[in-house]
């Protein structure tokens, strides 16, 4: 791979419009809630149809996120990103030349450093023992170090953490290990998390960080001596030293996710013969209260600071208060999905973006009933917003984010991102 840049940038203009698109269509309801709200279209701006993904800043101090890299290139049939090139979305200057089809690229949070996992020698029936090489990057592009590792044939590859500060935690899915490595690529420790020597390929970790708590929430599936499956929790600081360790009556456990402050820990949880008893859980560390909620089963949450978390699946969503231990809101939909969603803490107001994926070949390119809907914590609109069917080239997922105070929302759906402000 190559480790130099290219000299000269590459621009590419985007088109910006202020017209709301005439198949938009909003519905205000006013006089069926306490404060209705109203938006317009301040901004849409066009993708190029190469856009396979838009990263964005964690929270500004107003709540929102906004895009800030955008991702190139491809999507392969399995549906993981082949990415050619990386941009910043403030002056669409190419800063990354070719990624050279990586395995998968790594972010930390604030998107000032950047892992890329490749392989150098793809391991084969014939030839079992193949190599990868992970090189991390500074946001400039600087190469900051580059170390290979074996890879044998039919293993899980090995995924890595970034921390804001350019830590890189290697998590080894079969040996239950993690091993941190400072910026300048210097080992500075390593941890064994499994229970037994026992080999298994359904063995790994599922992982998450908070960098604000310099804490990381890991979910085990290992296996004790005798051969039985054994699911543990851990909570690690930035040293790797154990803060919380527990067994989790589980019999897969696909999610795992950490707040802010590193105090409390959310998981999810499958059983019984076909999986069919799906529970999530939350646990508080400092209090050692525990929430099981039943019949709820999610692969999407986001906190909000330690009180209030959203957890949602393909179409369920659920806001939970953690100080009173009860359930807000829950919105359920038919027919479509949950593409994104986001919570204005300040008016209370929950923002949800949803409409039908593409299924079939002929369908892939298209988003179908797309609608962005706010509501409030009784679940009453409070504001609609109808884009109709699009039609898109860019692969790329949806997004939504609005302001603490729900004075914008900003959205990614398709080959554009829009954003809309309050009317006073």
């Amino acid at each position: 791979m190559r480790t130099e840049f290219l000299g000269n940038l590459i621009f590419i203009f985007v088109f910006v419009s202020t017209m709301v698109l005439p198949q938009q269509q909003t519905r205000h309801f006013r006089g069926r809630v306490g404060k209705a709200m109203n938006y317009q279209l301040v901004k849409k701006e066009s993708l190029n149809e190469n856009v396979v993904d838009v990263l964005y800043l964690p929270d500004n101090e107003r709540g929102l996120q906004t895009p800030d890299l955008l991702l190139l290139g491809k999507r392969r049939p399995n549906n993981s990103l082949a990415i050619d090139k990386m941009m910043t979305y403030s002056d669409k200057a190419v800063i990354k030349d070719s990624l050279m089809d990586p395995i998968k690229v790594f972010f930390s949070e604030n998107l000032q450093y950047f892992g890329v996992n490749r392989m150098i020698k793809r391991p084969t029936v014939m030839d079992m023992n193949g190599k990868t090489a992970f090189q991390l990057f500074e946001r400039s592009g600087k190469l900051l170090f580059e170390k290979e590792t074996e890879q044998m044939y039919d293993l899980p590859f090995k995924e890595y953490l970034i921390s804001n500060t350019g830590l890189v935690f290697e998590i080894d899915h079969i040996n239950l290990s993690i091993t941190l490595y400072d910026k300048s690529g210097k080992l500075i420790v390593q941890k064994d998390f499994s229970t037994s020597k026992v080999f298994d390929l359904s063995k790994g970790i599922r992982s998450t960080m908070s960098n604000h708590a310099q804490r990381l929430a890991l979910v085990t599936n290992d296996f004790k001596h005798d051969g039985t499956e054994i699911i543990q929790l851990f909570v690690i600081d930035f040293n790797l030293k154990i803060i919380y360790q527990r067994s989790l009556d589980s019999e897969h456990t696909g999610y795992v996710n950490i707040s802010n402050t590193g105090n409390i820990i959310l998981w999810s949880s499958l059983k019984g013969p076909m999986m069919q008893d799906k529970e999530t859980y939350f646990y508080n560390i400092p209090s050692r209260k525990e929430i099981v909620i039943d019949q709820v089963n999610t692969n999407r949450s986001k906190f909000y600071d330690d009180q209030f978390v959203i957890i949602a699946g393909r179409r369920r969503a659920t806001l939970y208060d953690m100080n009173k231990y009860q359930q807000h809101f829950q919105y359920k939909i038919f027919g479509k999905d949950i593409l994104s969603y986001d919570y204005a803490p300040y008016q209370k107001l929950i923002f949800i973006l949803e409409g039908r994926r593409g299924k079939t070949k002929n369908e892939l390119n298209h988003y179908w009933n797309v609608s962005v809907k706010v509501f409030n914590l009784n679940q009453v609109p409070a504001y609609e917003l109808n884009l109709g069917n699009i039609e898109h080239k860019s692969k790329g997922r949806a997004f939504l984010s609005c302001t603490d105070d729900a004075s914008e929302f900003i959205f990614r759906i398709g080959d554009a991102i829009y954003t809309y402000q309050a009317i006073q």
